[in-house]
């Protein structure tokens, strides 16, 4: 009986690697990735990143919870800020 339950594990921890293992991204797809990120990059290389009015540091502490606070009570996940916000 346990041979039979050491194989069953075998069996699922290889079935699980298998599942959970990436497969390597075909020579095509990885040079159509850089061509859009290279298209990309020369479209927008010579604009600014933001107006110069616009502030651009990370958001504090104190502004999360202040917009929290103004959040409808419904939320995609345990930050509490809703879905509409984020989208």
């Amino acid at each position: 009986m346990s041979q039979i339950l050491s194989q069953m594990v075998q069996i699922a921890r290889q079935y699980f690697m298998d599942l959970h293992t990436p497969e390597p991204n075909p020579p095509d797809r990885i040079a159509a990735k850089e061509s859009l990120l290279e298209e990309i990059s020369e479209e927008y290389s010579h604009k600014p990143a933001a107006p110069s009015d616009t502030p651009t540091s990370p958001f504090s502490l104190a502004e999360v919870k202040s917009l929290k606070k103004q959040m409808l009570s419904t939320a995609p996940g345990p930050d509490g800020i809703q879905y509409a916000f984020w989208k």
